[in-house]
């Protein structure tokens, strides 16, 4: 089964305006990663900081 482990620094940019492109593929990629939770086919594991 596959785990996720986001950089930190991926919930910082996904609140900065300026980087569209760089939101849309962070939102894609937890939308699937959401998905796959939720079917059981994988785990997001967040660190102790976030």
């Amino acid at each position: 089964m596959p785990d996720y482990l986001p950089d930190t620094n991926l919930f910082r940019y996904m609140d900065n305006n300026d980087v569209a492109s760089y939101k849309q593929a962070a939102q894609a990629f937890f939308s699937q990663a959401q998905k796959e939770v939720a079917e059981g086919r994988s785990i997001i594991l967040l660190s102790e900081e976030v």
